[in-house]
């Protein structure tokens, strides 16, 4: 188990359910990470398996994972064609497609050209022209990014094909917790994010197909979710809707969801809590209005501030997520977002450093200004042996400052009587209580 928990692979459960719906080949899930699994033992197991596909999801910040298990499986099983997709082939999917372990890269979403290339390949068919499938012969071609304009109609995640008990998560109540994607996109454009689809309406599924989701799950043993949208509030109508539909079917589960700070009403708010919604996170980033506009979040602290108070009163957990170390930001301005935090009265606060994540507006800005010397993200997926270590934004503060000055802020956050007493114990189950601390006493006590 890992400090925050353990989530299952929602956007490899998608694709195989995808494949499962519409083709005959038979289908496996390996989720490593859940099992503890090396690289080696990954290797061993695809040996034993011997499968004619191995298809891998992959961020940029583990591309060198994906390489060293496609290394181990070309090895034993030379014949086995391997694919990559997920966010870091949207970035980079010629530099990817050129590496020998690498056959095929799919860019965007992966149900339906993936299902495209199976079926071509086990067909002898050619792959050449499969919009979204780039290949080292068709390395030169225009790169077509895919997208499901109707996500409703793809199946449930294949959650059968993993052992879907082991997934937990610090923030919930019991386990084991179901993710779950009700919509796929963003409206807004912060400049820290890398996700694919910011700045554009997202694409959603409706109330009766989320719900006829959420009772399969229930009916799987599962009463804790985690919706993972990024802005799971984008449309009032299908809030209201969804939460409808959950009292309607005497659904009696516990879920959390991802907002803006400045999208919800006390309508939203209570028919949330009504449905059974107990933890709301927000990305609120800064205390500081100048920071707000720098990294375009454009948040109205004001707001912010009643938001929370109306999202407590209805006996909603409260969580922030807050950036430190942000272009500009002085030492007066993260103190400024520390003492906003606490201000709040939250129940659960993050403190991230700002890194410079590949795709993102704060990336390009560090190497338009000169900030940094060279684009370390290319180098390495150029050369995966040589993870960064450290991404953080190159402001005033070295990097030995700012995760000083992070972890005064989980303490200054954290240890205080009150939210000790209030938070920690109150209304929380044993299992959780102890999660919580533990969590705690090693982010303030380091290598324990």
């Amino acid at each position: 188990m890992s400090d925050v928990g353990t989530y299952p692979p929602l956007g490899l459960l998608y694709i195989a359910a995808y494949l499962e719906k519409y083709s005959n080949h038979s289908v496996y899930v390996l989720d490593a990470p859940i099992n503890r699994m090396t690289h080696d033992q990954v290797g061993k197991y695809v040996e034993t398996q011997k499968p004619d596909i191995v298809g891998v999801y992959s961020t940029t910040d583990y591309f060198f994972d994906v390489i060293t298990c496609f290394s181990k499986i070309k090895s034993v099983l030379p014949r086995t064609v391997t694919v990559v997709g997920g966010p870091h082939t949207y970035l980079y999917p010629r530099k990817t497609v050129r590496f020998p372990e690498i056959d095929y890269v799919v860019c965007g979403e992966g149900e339906v050209p993936f299902l495209k290339l199976v079926n071509a390949l086990s067909g002898g068919a050619s792959v050449e022209q499969i919009p979204g499938v780039l290949s080292k012969e068709n390395i030169n071609q225009p790169v077509e990014i895919q997208r499901n304009s109707d996500i409703e109609a793809l199946p449930f995640p294949a959650r059968h094909l993993t052992d879907y008990r082991k997934y937990s998560s610090i923030l919930a109540y019991s386990s084991p917790i179901a993710t779950m994607v009700t919509s796929r996109g963003c409206p807004y454009h912060c400049y820290f994010c890398s996700k694919i689809e910011s700045g554009q309406k997202p694409r959603t599924r409706s109330p009766k197909n989320v719900v006829d989701e959420i009772e399969i799950c229930t009916k799987m043993g599962i009463s804790d979710f985690m919706f993972f949208d990024e802005l799971f509030t984008f449309s009032k109508e299908r809030v209201l809707g969804i939460c409808d539909e959950i009292q309607k079917r005497r659904l009696k589960i516990r879920w959390q969801i991802r907002s803006r700070a400045d999208v919800l009403d006390e309508e939203i708010v209570h028919a949330l809590k009504k449905a059974g919604c107990r933890l709301i996170q927000f990305g609120i980033e800064s205390g500081s209005p100048h920071i707000q506009r720098v990294l375009n979040k454009r948040l109205n602290l004001r707001k912010v501030r009643e938001c929370i108070k109306m999202v407590k009163s209805a006996g909603i957990l409260t969580y922030g997520d807050f950036m430190l170390g942000s272009p500009e930001e002085t030492i007066e301005e993260m103190h400024k977002t520390i003492l906003f935090a606490k201000s709040l009265g939250l129940n659960y606060a993050v403190f991230s450093i700002t890194q410079i994540l590949p795709g993102t507006v704060l990336h390009n800005m560090a190497l338009s200004q000169g900030l940094i010397d060279k684009d370390y993200w290319r180098e390495y997926v150029m050369n995966p042996e040589k993870r960064p270590e450290k991404y953080y934004w190159p402001g005033k503060f070295t990097p030995e400052q700012m995760e000083k000055i992070a972890r005064y802020a989980y303490h200054s956050f954290y240890i205080r009587p009150y939210y000790l007493w209030k938070n920690l114990w109150y209304k929380r189950s044993p299992r959780q209580f102890l999660w919580q601390a533990w969590t705690g006493i090693k982010t303030f006590i380091p290598h324990i």
